[in-house]
């Protein structure tokens, strides 16, 4: 999917979002999307985040003017609406991992490294409206290699997304839902016991396996 298109989808009036599912959605490699530039520049500016060398090199695109821009995972599209779903009750997000450090290439390590960045801040900005939350990481269905028990998705899902779901600040959170999520010795990651604002018990549930996804880029 071309990069305004989902924006003019999601972007355009956030504010009005009560359910979001995002299934491994994926931009195609294409010629340069202004649109895309200038929201990289504007997620900085709302949250300060630290961005890969990725998204420095396109906060950078007037001064470099790249002809064209990578195929892959999605960016900058939810980062760009983070603090600005007040009705958002339900989220849902499911996305192709990284099993080994041979199966992306440096740049592609950095899309995905930040992607997991931009969906805790979004999941974090969520902490006073969301209900109902289901996490999926998937391994791309093509690779015949037997891949590591812990995966580089497992890892960045543990450093990077576990500390926002599980560090509370849930006012009406009801329901987790994690697929695809493994600890350090392959088996599937424990669950935490964790309660809402309003004390009552958030209902957890965490498979070791997710569905096969696809991934569009050279690798």
């Amino acid at each position: 999917m071309h990069y305004s298109l989902a924006a003019s989808i999601i972007a355009v009036d956030p504010c009005k979002l009560v359910h979001l599912t995002i299934d491994n959605l994926l931009q195609e490699g294409s010629q340069n999307d202004d649109s895309l530039f200038r929201r990289v520049a504007q997620r900085q500016a709302y949250h300060q985040q630290t961005l890969s060398s990725w998204n420095t090199l396109h906060q950078n695109y007037h001064n470099i003017t790249p002809s064209t821009w990578l195929a892959g995972p999605m960016q900058n599209l939810l980062g760009s609406i983070a603090g600005r779903c007040p009705k958002l009750k339900s989220l849902t997000i499911r996305k192709v991992g990284q099993r080994h450090w041979r199966d992306f290439g440096i740049t592609y390590s950095s899309i995905d490294q930040d992607l997991y960045s931009e969906l805790a801040t979004f999941i974090e900005s969520l902490k006073g409206t969301l209900e109902h939350l289901t996490f999926e990481q998937g391994e791309e269905h093509k690779f015949y290699r037997i891949g590591p028990l812990y995966r580089i998705m497992d890892q960045r899902f543990a450093s990077m997304l576990a500390p926002t779901l599980y560090g509370g600040q849930w006012r009406y959170l009801k329901t987790i839902t994690l697929g695809g999520v493994r600890d350090s010795e392959g088996d599937v990651a424990s669950s935490v016991v964790l309660d809402n604002k309003e004390g009552k018990r958030v209902a957890m549930s965490v498979t070791r396996d997710a569905k096969l996804m696809d991934h569009v880029g050279d690798w």
